[in-house]
């Protein structure tokens, strides 16, 4: 496993805000913390497969919620995920 620093974690959240934003899922108003739900510290680890998805990016958090790169909930199964980072 590799430890990503926070500054890391702000890069990958604030480049799928910007997805967001160009997608219409949130205006440009807002802030990466408000799309997603949740603030850099509280990332656990960063998951980049998913049984029956494949690829992609998952924010595992320290209260044991899972959140995709749209800012969606996930299973927290850890079973399901193939590859941890963190």
């Amino acid at each position: 496993m590799v430890e990503y620093p926070e500054e890391q974690y702000t890069e990958m959240m604030e480049r799928f805000w910007r997805m967001g934003i160009l997608g219409g899922l949130i205006s440009d108003d807002s802030t990466p913390e408000e799309f997603f739900g949740f603030t850099v510290q509280d990332i656990l680890c960063v998951h980049h497969r998913l049984a029956g998805v494949s690829a992609g990016t998952w924010f595992r958090l320290r209260d044991g919620r899972v959140i995709d790169w749209c800012a969606r909930p996930a299973p927290p199964n850890l079973g399901l995920y193939g590859v941890v980072v963190n």
